[in-house]
């Protein structure tokens, strides 16, 4: 199904924005598309979770203001899942609670990375777990997938309980993956292969 248009002007070029599919999670969740039009709510949510979410994501340092996050959602897109900036935002019960992407596209692997987080507040309600699984479905059913991947901080345990909880195989580890807060952060590797999914579901 084709979706709407619908262009948005910068100082540079026009952006043409074609929305993602919504995908349903259940209990009050979906995930949607982002949209400049979010700036403030997603500004409000970072500035909210500054202190927890600087502990492991790298790019939160780079949303200093509102003109920040305004760029930041400009050069979200979902032209594909191999071909974009594609973002979801994770709406519960009508609010902007966290987000969702795919990283690391690859389409000569067929791989796509999920990244995720979400609002202090909104955590322990499996919020995100649901959110994964809708996202695992979607690639798996709809595109050319293979293998998606999840990474976590070898101590950031709620990441973790996501990969987990959804029965995702440990691959390995990224020694010294990065610098996150003035230390360096070693990640587990998680993947979930198209053929285990099909089994679990019994196709």
């Amino acid at each position: 199904m084709k979706h709407p248009s619908v262009i948005f002007r910068s100082a540079i070029r026009p952006i043409i924005f074609r929305p993602a599919p919504v995908l349903a999670v259940g209990d009050g969740t979906t995930l949607r598309s982002l949209k400049p039009e979010h700036t403030d709510r997603l500004y409000e949510l970072i500035e909210e979770n500054r202190s927890y979410l600087q502990n492991w994501l790298l790019w939160i340092s780079r949303i200093q203001n509102h003109s920040d996050c305004y760029r930041f959602l400009l050069h979200v897109n979902y032209r594909s899942i191999y071909d974009g900036r594609w973002v979801y935002g994770i709406w519960h019960e009508e609010q902007l609670v966290g987000l969702l992407d795919f990283n690391e596209p690859n389409a000569r692997l067929q791989q796509i990375s999920l990244g995720y987080w979400l609002g202090e507040e909104y955590q322990g309600q499996g919020i995100v777990t649901g959110c994964v699984s809708a996202c695992i479905d979607y690639l798996f059913t709809i595109h050319n997938v293979s293998r998606i991947i999840i990474k976590c901080a070898t101590d950031n345990l709620r990441s973790q309980a996501v990969a987990q909880r959804l029965n995702f195989d440990w691959e390995g580890l990224e020694y010294q993956a990065g610098e996150v807060s003035g230390r360096m952060v070693d990640l587990n590797v998680f993947v979930k292969h198209k053929q285990r999914w099909r089994e679990e579901r019994g196709k």
